[in-house]
């Protein structure tokens, strides 16, 4: 207050500012950030440039990397401020994902999660880091886990850029509290940091920010400072002069200085000091739980893991305010209010059964990524509530959900995104719209194919197989950079079987027997025929199997199948209607649909991938199979190397041909002349290949 007295009574201008700031300020401010001994500020590679406040810095260096530098990728924290994902979208990046950063099992940072998530970003991707204090879970890492975290943005040629806005405020020491920007600046890292005054000096309103610039070259500087004067200049033209000047002050009066680092000393202290004052009080009223993540976090918020009900009843009943995810802003703690606040959270912990802390949750597995292509379709809009309901990988399986489409249908496929968001479904922990194969199909664990070129009026079918050829060739050869190799893959796309053998084709490393084309579609329209025939249930149908293509030469055949342990055929006595009836309503059941509503099958066949892919990771029932376009391995006389439908059975993730199942001259027939359009299907195809 003072200051701003002394300022005001000064005789300055009202001129404005350099477009890049008041150099006197950057230059403290990134000398304060960096070090005084900093090598990078000695050689003319580290510099500042003014900012309003760190969301200012933030956006200023966002858009340097998009516009000037083509950067599309950016990662954040899962939490973080919802800014950030808004400031890289409306700079220009494309493609914005989370990595994990809370464990609210442990109550601590999910460092596994973390690096596994970097490790799988694409190169130049730029990792937001929060420098220090600034997660809102209160979590910082510790310094070997920076050291880890640094060892993989290098070797991953990933671009870091720090947030920092509570430098000084998480230990009191405004050296600790920089300590993880300056290892990575020491380590030879280029890097951006956003800096706020917000906090440290309470500037709020005055918008005093910094974006330190650390680089290899400098050379590079004055070209680097050029191109982000034209873009200041054409966003918001210069920023203001008062903060600046209160800070440049500050940093440049020793006694000033050092008055200023005890008050933030003071502050930090309080803090921590309260942290430790209500762990120890929650654990004197014997509250359940661990609070030991009290005091194992730093700064101004903490993450207390109490749940929404809890938090609710704290706000309504005792006026204690947080978020419902339980974050509290710790300096409301005050030495007054401790032991009220103490009280109430053992009250609420106790009287509301339904936070983690009072039981134990089935701990979560590991989230599996998820690709669907075509995904701004008909089918996949069908589809992927589906798969993020818990239907399909179970109900304790998180998903981060993959969403490649071609580039003009990006629009659509945003909206697509929108709607998952909207559907708030627990289990997605992340989405990614793409529409670079690279990016789409980067470490997946299980791929349902979807795009396909459709079969158009007067189109030869060796005309939709070379157009088919060129998809599944790219989406093969992105499988087999960058998938898992235990991926499991699921065709949907019409040829299925023999787009699934494409695939297959330019996927060499991964084995055969993790691709497969979806007949269960078929099975699913035998199923409903012979059950409505029968006047039974659809789920009394067991051990329909459809054989070969998904075509009007495929064979649907109930010789086997049950209805309520019963044989089907027997029940339903009709061998007309299963030869001549039954076997063409099932073969010919998509073309039915299109007539009907002008437009292919969607739900059904979103139904059917989801029934498939649940199937491959959960088995079959001991007493059913299902059927599966798989590698024909020559079994009833097949030909092999296609991809033939069989029945199968599934255990582990692995499937099994149904084996020694009497087949009557009538179903051999049919096993042939399916078998013989697909070994056609692959001649033409593999020309194409060989084109």
């Amino acid at each position: 207050k003072k200051l701003a007295d002394q300022i005001e009574a000064e005789a300055i201008n009202h001129e404005y500012l350099p477009v890049l700031g008041l150099e006197t300020f950057s230059s403290a401010a990134t000398s304060m950030l960096l070090g005084e001994n900093c090598a990078a500020i000695k050689e003319g590679r580290a510099f500042g440039a003014q900012a309003l406040s760190g969301t200012g810095a933030l956006r200023n260096g966002a858009e340097f990397l998009a516009r000037i530098s083509g950067l599309r990728c950016a990662y954040y924290s899962d939490p973080t401020w919802g800014n950030h994902g808004l400031i890289f979208k409306n700079a220009g990046f494309t493609d914005i994902r989370k990595y994990r950063y809370w464990d609210a099992q442990r109550k601590c940072l999910d460092f596994d999660g973390f690096i596994e998530d970097l490790e799988n970003a694409p190169a130049k991707a730029v990792i937001i880091l929060h420098a220090c204090a600034h997660n809102p879970t209160g979590v910082d890492p510790t310094k070997d886990q920076w050291k880890k975290i640094a060892e993989v943005i290098e070797r991953k040629n990933l671009f870091p850029f720090f947030d920092c806005a509570y430098q000084g405020f998480a230990s009191g020491s405004l050296d600790t509290d920089a300590w993880s920007v300056r290892y990575f600046v020491e380590k030879g890292f280029e890097l951006y940091c956003a800096q706020s005054f917000s906090k440290n000096f309470g500037l709020y309103n005055e918008r005093a920010g910094n974006l330190t610039v650390v680089m290899n070259n400098s050379k590079m500087v004055a070209n680097f400072k050029s191109q982000l004067t034209l873009i200041i200049r054409a966003m918001y033209s210069n920023p203001p002069a008062h903060g600046s000047r209160i800070v440049d002050t500050v940093l440049k009066d020793p006694a000033m200085y050092q008055e200023w680092r005890d008050c933030i000393k003071i502050m930090a202290d309080r803090i921590i000091n309260m942290r430790s004052g209500l762990r120890e009080r929650l654990e004197k009223l014997g509250t359940p739980g661990n609070w030991n993540h009290i005091t194992d976090q730093i700064g101004m918020f903490s993450y207390t893991g109490l749940s929404p009900a809890q938090s609710e009843f704290l706000v309504k009943e005792k006026h204690i305010y947080l978020l419902k995810s339980g974050r509290i802003s710790m300096c409301g703690v005050t030495p007054g209010n401790i032991d009220y606040v103490a009280a109430s959270i053992y009250e609420a912990v106790t009287s509301i059964k339904s936070a983690p802390l009072c039981s134990s949750p089935a701990v979560m597995k590991k989230p599996i990524k998820i690709v669907v292509t075509g995904a701004a379709g008909q089918i996949a809009y069908s589809l992927l509530y589906q798969i993020g309901s818990g239907y399909v990988f179970g109900n304790d399986q998180p998903l981060i959900l993959h969403l490649l489409d071609i580039g003009p249908m990006m629009g659509v496929l945003n909206g697509v995104v929108m709607e998952i968001q909207d559907s708030a479904l627990p289990l997605v922990r992340d989405v990614i719209a793409t529409d670079d194969a690279s990016i789409a199909f980067n470490d997946i664990d299980a791929a349902f194919l979807v795009g396909a070129m459709p079969r158009r009026d007067g189109m030869e079918r060796k005309d939709l197989l070379a157009a088919n050829v060129k998809i599944f060739k790219v989406q093969g050869q992105a499988m087999e950079k960058f998938a898992k190799k235990s991926v499991k893959v699921l065709v949907v796309g019409n040829p299925a079987n023999t787009n699934a053998l494409i695939c297959s084709h330019y996927a060499p490393s991964i084995p055969k027997e993790n691709f497969s084309a979806m007949t269960r579609l078929d099975q699913n329209r035998a199923a409903s025929q012979l059950a409505m025939k029968a006047g039974a249930k659809v789920q009394d149908v067991k051990k329909v199997t459809i054989w070969g293509n998904h075509s009007s030469t495929q064979f649907p055949d109930a010789a086997h199948a049950l209805i309520n342990g019963k044989p089907a055929v027997g029940l339903i006595n009709d061998e007309d209607w299963i030869q001549n009836q039954f076997i063409p309503i099932v073969q010919k059941r998509g073309g039915a649909v299109i007539a009907a509503r002008k437009l292919s099958s969607a739900m059904s066949a979103a139904k059917a991938a989801c029934d498939h892919m649940k199937s491959w990771f959960q088995g079959t029932p001991s007493d059913d199979w299902v059927s599966m376009g798989v590698f024909s391995d020559g079994s009833y006389s097949t030909p092999a190397g296609v991809m033939f439908s069989f029945p199968v059975t599934i255990q582990g993730g692995k499937w099994s041909i149904v084996q020694g199942l009497a087949m009557s001259e009538f179903a051999k027939e049919k096993l042939a002349e399916t078998g013989k359009e697909l070994c056609e299907e692959r001649d033409e195809a593999m020309a194409v290949c060989k084109a």
